[in-house]
């Protein structure tokens, strides 16, 4: 397995993604909270549906920014984990429209964490041969 860095510009989009995952898994565990406090629903619901995906998220999330421009090639093992993760709970909420859009996100993720990173475009065109 491929376990060099990141170079710096997909590091910064990874670094925007991972922070996208890590603002839902909160917002999830503040509905949950909200639902708990000001409704009456089943907590075990609750616990399995938003708390536990949420906090999976949450410390994916998190240990991934971590160790993402450490340098040590650990966010190539991270990264991948945290978007698949991402994406099992898009699938888990996949009958409502927020969790269309965490599968989204997920799927995102994973296409930035493991595709090779473009070149920039500025490389020079090859030349005709003349004759």
């Amino acid at each position: 397995m491929n376990r060099t860095p990141y170079e710096p510009a997909r590091a910064r989009q990874l670094r925007k993604l991972l922070k996208v995952v890590v603002g839902i898994g909160a917002v999830m565990v503040g509905y949950a909270a909200g639902l708990l406090i000001l409704r009456d629903a089943n907590a075990a619901v609750v616990l399995v549906v938003l708390v536990l995906p949420a906090l999976l998220m949450l410390g994916l999330g998190g240990r991934s920014l971590s160790v993402l421009g450490s340098g040590a090639g650990a966010e190539r093992v991270w990264v991948p984990a945290t978007a698949a993760a991402t994406i099992l709970v898009g699938v888990l909420l996949s009958r409502t429209g927020p969790g269309l859009l965490v599968g989204v996100a997920g799927i995102l993720l994973l296409l930035f964490a493991v595709l090779p990173a473009r070149d920039g475009g500025h490389s020079e065109p090859d030349e005709p041969d003349a004759g």
